[in-house]
């Protein structure tokens, strides 16, 4: 039973979808006026966990992410430029959907643009005046916080650390500022509809020449996209207040509903403690950290801390994230490639009864960790616990595998690697690509793939029988102390990616 924390409630909750089993999900996007960085790459990597978890627990999913492309900062950095608006955005588009590419994020079930909603944003304010939540004035469109009872009292917490924080950084308001201001009944209402001003992009509307507000475009493209309640709405933590607070007080208001039954946050990256963001200008762009790691590597370490907790990011830890990764995946390779016992039932080996028991437990505690709110730390350390009892059980007590023992930990790592997005086999993701896409559910085409899959396998137990012959052959051949032929063949082999350990009784190999 899958729990997750409702933001909202400020409690975990049993999660169940509203309609049988679809579940709808809304993440916020990014505003696409610069180069994406490490803190999006979190919120975009743990919703893709979140999605691939209800895709693991057979869900059909539908998940909507969106592009903010008309916002204050994307056209003061166009006219700073001196190009358009819709090349600066289709620029920062491609680079995130480039980056959201080699961290294996799903690509989402549709990815709209705010200036591709107009008429959808048009016709929700428009329901939202009507029933007199909002009004008109100097031809912009604002939200009116009284008219919602609920307002101050969602994400209370939130609401009150964002007003200390206004507060404290309190700076005296421009020219414009002070104009918007006196528009509003209160300095908390918020935009709905802005008036154009000049050298900047409007849409014709009942109010004005105008443009949408920030909070309005959400609301409508989950309206357009997923209709009027959803499952989960996601999101950084910075955007609980005010972005999502309004976002439900339009929904209530235009709907009648809160727009979302869970409410999800993932915490910050944080650089020496403090919040790292673009205003801060203290990020590190995932094209950054992509030259000097691989994007798997990236990805374990933006999954190895609570998605609630802030991650202190350093290159200390992302090193110690490699090695880790490196030896999850190299495990899994040592056991592909390994030589089992011949014709052994599940019941005739007691020392593999005994270890497919331990595995089921591994696994059992994994799945339960991440049905506890994706407890993902707690859920690694379950693999860790595998691959140290399976070392001791095949190099500390000699034993060996049968078939049945050696699937059941390749279809551990291997699941782990599809919850967690992690490429652990190349030649399994190739063909595993095809579960994670929603549209696919004729059952013959999986059987299909499952049984292509199964003749690759098949190749590779012939390998694996291939380099055991060579190494009997070369263990001969240290009894006979040739050693100058079994070191050649040992070379050999490590040139072609096969690496060789000698003990005095035996000898090991694993792909490199």
């Amino acid at each position: 039973m899958l729990k997750l924390y409702n933001d909202l409630n400020k409690e975990k909750e049993e999660f169940r979808p509203i309609e049988n089993n679809i579940v709808k999900i809304y993440v916020c996007g990014p505003t696409v006026y610069d180069s994406p960085h490490i803190g999006h790459a979190r919120a975009a990597v743990f919703f893709d966990l979140l999605r691939r978890y209800l895709l693991f627990k057979g869900y059909k999913v539908i998940f909507v992410s969106n592009y903010t492309d008309i916002d204050d900062k994307i056209i003061n950095k166009a006219n700073e430029l001196g190009i358009s608006i819709s090349k600066l955005t289709e620029k920062y588009i491609k680079e995130y959907e480039d980056a959201m590419k080699k961290l294996n994020v799903l690509t989402p079930s549709h990815k709209p643009k705010a200036t591709e909603t107009i008429n959808e944003i048009i016709e929700i304010i428009s329901k939202i005046v009507e029933k007199g939540y909002a009004y008109v004035s100097n031809g912009s469109v604002y939200f009116d916080v009284s008219k919602y009872e609920k307002y101050y009292k969602l994400f209370r917490k939130e609401v009150i650390n964002y007003q200390s924080s206004e507060s404290l950084n309190y700076v005296e308001q421009s020219e414009e500022e002070k104009l918007i201001n006196n528009e509003k009944r209160s300095k908390n209402d918020f935009v709905l509809w802005k008036k154009y001003k000049k050298n900047e992009p409007y849409w014709d509307s009942p109010w004005s020449k105008g443009r949408p507000g920030w909070h309005i475009e959400c609301t409508a493209m989950i309206y357009k996209w997923l209709g009027s309640l959803i499952d989960i709405h996601g999101g950084g933590e910075d955007l609980t207040f005010p972005h999502h607070v309004n976002e439900i007080a339009q929904s209530y208001a235009a709907f009648g509903t809160e727009l979302a039954r869970f409410w999800i946050h993932n915490g910050f990256v944080n650089i020496n403690n403090e919040k790292m963001s673009k205003s801060l200008k203290n990020y590190i762009t995932i094209n950054e950290i992509l030259k000097d790691y691989e994007a798997n590597v990236l990805r374990f370490l933006l999954l190895s801390t609570s998605y609630r907790s802030p991650i202190n990011f350093s290159i200390q830890l992302i090193n110690e994230t490699k090695v880790n990764l490196t030896k999850i995946i190299e495990f899994y390779k040592s056991i592909k490639y390994i030589n089992v016992l011949d014709n052994i039932s599940e019941t005739e080996n007691e020392e593999n009864k005994n270890l497919i028991t331990i595995i089921n437990q591994y696994y059992d505690n994994f799945l339960n960790q991440l049905d506890d709110n994706l407890n993902t730390p707690e859920a690694v350390l379950e693999i860790y616990k595998l691959i140290n009892f399976v070392n001791q059980f095949i190099f500390e007590k000699k034993n060996k595998l049968n078939k049945f023992s050696k699937e059941k930990i390749l279809k551990f790592i291997l699941d782990f690697g599809n919850i967690f997005g992690l490429i652990i086999d190349e030649e399994y993701q190739k063909f595993n690509e095809f579960y994670n896409i929603e549209d696919i559910n004729n059952s013959n085409i999986k059987n299909i793939l499952e049984q292509l899959y199964s003749f690759l396998d098949s190749k590779n137990k012939l390998i694996s029988n291939l380099i055991e012959l060579i190494l009997t052959i070369r263990t001969e051949l240290r009894k006979q102390k040739n050693y100058e032929l079994s070191d050649k063949i040992r070379d050999s082999l490590t040139k072609i990616g096969i690496e060789i350990s000698d003990t005095q009784k035996e000898s090991f190999w694993k792909i490199k």
